[in-house]
């Protein structure tokens, strides 16, 4: 534990980095805030300050698709057609298992040639605009691993269909059972303790851009602290509220060591 808490003095001192870290074995921890939740107003990282979960996220939606497989109200190999309303219906051979593992071919909007980021990322949601505008197939499914959000968004809309709100249903199912703070950055909702993000212009310090997260929502946009995250590694590690037979699906190598929603490594 002296050497990692050495080597993070030691890259603490030679790069900036905002966070908190949290280490455990068995006989010893160790836990450290770094930085600022907001350098404007002066208030430094704590232990209960919010980060932004970014593609951990996905984790959660996985899982949540993992609880909709043991209560029997899907088939992983089956289309994803299936469980969604007509409106945002993608190509019918794509199944559910494509979406958990990056390998529908649908459209990366995700890219430098796409206006989707820092134009389109930037305005207001519309879930029917937003899927009309760019889910698209490009590739044949299965074929090839390529990350791609656009999945992620899919199993969020699966689950709103199937139980009428992706949020509440990851609340009722895994945050309140497993006593975790984690929400969603929604841009409109004020979120106590939440750490601004900061990125470089240059070399100067600057607030990262804006960008809307509802069009995150099921890859993205989840926010939790650290104590959240060590909750969510023992519900893995223990494996708690899902079946055996279902973890074992959630933890299965795909394409690229990819499992469902995180990589085996």
């Amino acid at each position: 534990m002296e050497l990692i808490k050495q080597y993070l003095d030691d890259y603490t001192d030679e790069y900036d980095f905002f966070g908190s870290v949290y280490i455990k074995d068995k006989n010893t921890s160790y836990r450290e805030n770094h930085g600022y939740s907001s350098i404007e107003h002066g208030l430094r990282n704590n232990d209960k300050t919010k980060y932004r979960l970014a593609s951990v996220s996905k984790q959660f939606t996985a899982f949540a698709v993992m609880l909709l497989l043991d209560e029997r109200l899907i088939e992983l190999e089956l289309p994803i057609n299936n469980y969604l309303p007509e409106q945002l219906r993608v190509d019918s051979d794509i199944t559910v298992h494509d979406c958990l593992c990056h390998q529908t071919g649908l459209y990366n909007f995700y890219n430098f040639e796409s206006d989707f980021i820092q134009g389109y990322d930037k305005g207001s949601y519309d879930k029917h605009k937003f899927f009309d505008k760019y889910f698209k197939s490009e590739n044949e499914r299965g074929l090839k691993f390529e990350y791609n959000n656009a999945g992620y968004n899919l199993l969020a809309w699966m689950i709103e269909h199937l139980k009428g709100s992706y949020e509440s249903f990851l609340e009722e199912s895994i945050f309140i059972p497993l006593d975790m703070t984690v929400e969603y950055n929604y841009n409109r909702s004020i979120i106590l303790d939440l750490s601004t993000p900061y990125t470089y212009d240059g070399d100067v310090l600057v607030k990262a851009p804006y960008y809307n997260d509802e069009f995150s929502m099921g890859a993205g946009g989840l926010v939790g602290t650290v104590d959240d995250l060590v909750k969510w590694y023992n519900c893995l590690k223990d494996r708690k509220l899902l079946s055996q037979s279902a973890y074992e699906r959630y933890f299965k190598t795909n394409l690229n060591d990819y499992c469902y929603g995180l990589i085996n490594n």
